[in-house]
């Protein structure tokens, strides 16, 4: 970010029938309409001042403070539970777990969600299938050797 950004101000002038005349130069740095000016009323007026103030102040903190992490709204999305993945995401999500659950096979993906969201150890998940605990300790080895392969 440039260090030398100017703070924005709202230029106005107040009119003869009592709306205040914004000059859209001091609040758009690209206007892209024909306008130069706009009539708004005195609550917009308002409105556009403390819009400016706070983007002054987030711009002079990311020049001041130039290692803060800015907001990505996918990342807290997903965190916060608030934002659901793209079409791309999904699809991408789904055509990597078709692929993991042909190399490993469907035994191995349950065995593997047992562990990660139960928290369940080797020897839990044998007793629940009836099975020995090293069938189950391959299957997980399975896993990890494709997972690892994949990230490559």
């Amino acid at each position: 970010m440039d260090k030398y950004i100017r703070d924005k101000k709202v230029c106005y002038e107040k009119t003869e029938n009592g709306k205040n005349r914004v000059l859209l130069s001091s609040i758009y740095g690209t206007n892209c309409s024909e306008e130069k000016t706009v009539d708004v009323s005195d609550e917009v007026l308002l409105c556009l001042e403390t819009f400016i103030r706070e983007e002054n102040n987030y711009n002079r903190k990311l020049r001041d403070n130039p290692d803060t992490v800015e907001f990505n709204e996918v990342m807290h999305g997903e965190m916060f539970g608030y934002c659901e993945h793209s079409f791309e995401e999904q699809t991408i999500e789904k055509i990597w777990l078709d692929r993991l659950v042909e190399e490993c096979g469907e035994t191995a993906i349950r065995r593997f969600k047992l562990v990660v969201n139960e928290n369940l150890s080797a020897r839990a998940i044998a007793e629940l299938e009836g099975v020995h605990h090293s069938s189950v300790d391959e299957s997980l080895k399975k896993i990890k050797d494709v997972l690892c392969k994949h990230n490559e």
